[in-house]
């Protein structure tokens, strides 16, 4: 829905600090801060900003994986020509379900010559939308209520409504117009169908409306990002060797902590099969080139694919069924 967004003709510099200790105030504000002159040029150098920014509230900051057209670890990546795609508006570490991480920065090591520009849409605005609107009102409380199915296929089951609160009151937004869909199992499959198809909609109302923010990133900036509270997406880019560090962090804020298992800031390690395995077995599976990791990935997304669409198959035959 937000595929066909477009920059808007004049962009600002947006909420910016060179103060890392500003930081955490500014993003509680505003759902995002740009950190200027960062040295994003290692890879370490994305983990070494989340550590000055959360200090001791911070739970981890795995290894920062390298994004041009997208993350080069994400299992299931479409290979395309680099920036030839809109991304549009989601949410970040959606394969770790509910354990998604909290916060995550994008550290610039090389910005495109053209294009490439950053936008975020701020949840707590689309879910004001909906409840302003007296058609759609009955969707934001739906919203925080009703859960629905927004599992990655073969990545950790997520069973859960798309808003969700923490134990210290900070709300939770999961933006997958590619995922989110009404559970095998609801007792209300259109309603629960209808609900999402309006928070897609007023999400991609906000990315097309003056309230989303817009950024282009220079070498040496660096955005963190509340992933709770803000969908992020990426305009389409025709030149330079755009390059950036992703990185996830999981703070003391966060909903349920640190997801177990070995840990990357992609999905390469999020399989739920990986669950079952040892200590050893992870050690083994850490080591792992990410080609052969790939693989592995690959086995497991089929496999849970399969099994989706066999369970699908039985709802229809079911809901058929009990209309004979």
């Amino acid at each position: 829905m937000t595929e066909s967004v477009r920059a808007p003709a004049a962009i600002g510099r947006g909420v910016r600090t060179a103060d890392p200790s500003a930081v955490r105030a500014l993003v509680r504000e505003h759902g995002y801060c740009v950190v200027e002159g960062h040295d994003c040029s290692a890879e370490q150098s994305a983990a070494r900003l989340a550590g000055e920014i959360w200090g001791a509230d911070l739970l981890a900051a795995p290894g920062a994986c390298e994004v041009r057209d997208g993350a080069v670890g994400d299992d299931g990546l479409a290979q395309e020509e680099a920036g030839a795609r809109v991304i549009g508006v989601h949410s970040d570490g959606f394969a770790y379900g509910d354990s998604l991480p909290d916060f995550f920065l994008l550290a610039c090591v090389a910005h495109s010559d053209s294009g490439g520009e950053n936008f975020l849409v701020d949840g707590t605005k689309v879910l004001a939308d909906i409840e302003a609107d007296a058609a759609t009102r009955w969707a934001a409380e739906a919203l925080q209520a009703r859960p629905i199915d927004q599992t990655e296929a073969g990545k950790r089951p997520s069973i859960s409504p798309i808003v969700q609160q923490t134990s210290a009151g900070r709300l939770m937004f999961r933006h997958l117009p590619f995922l989110q869909q009404p559970c095998a199992d609801s007792d209300d499959f259109d309603r629960d169908q209808e609900m999402i198809d309006i928070f897609h909609r007023a999400t991609a109302a906000q990315a097309a409306g003056p309230d989303a923010a817009w950024l282009k990133l220079e070498a040496g900036d660096a955005v963190v990002i509340d992933n709770y509270r803000m969908f992020h997406g990426r305009a389409p880019y025709s030149s330079g060797d755009r390059m950036l560090w992703r990185q996830w962090v999981w703070s003391t804020d966060s909903a349920h902590g640190v997801p177990g298992g070995p840990l990357y800031s992609d999905s390469r390690f999020a399989d739920e099969a990986f669950l079952q395995l040892g200590q050893e077995e992870l050690d083994e599976l850490a080591a792992l080139p990410l080609s052969e990791l790939r693989l592995i990935n690959q086995e497991n997304r089929e496999g849970a694919t399969l099994g989706r669409r066999n369970g699908e198959a039985a709802r229809l035959a079911a809901a058929s069924n009990s209309k004979l």
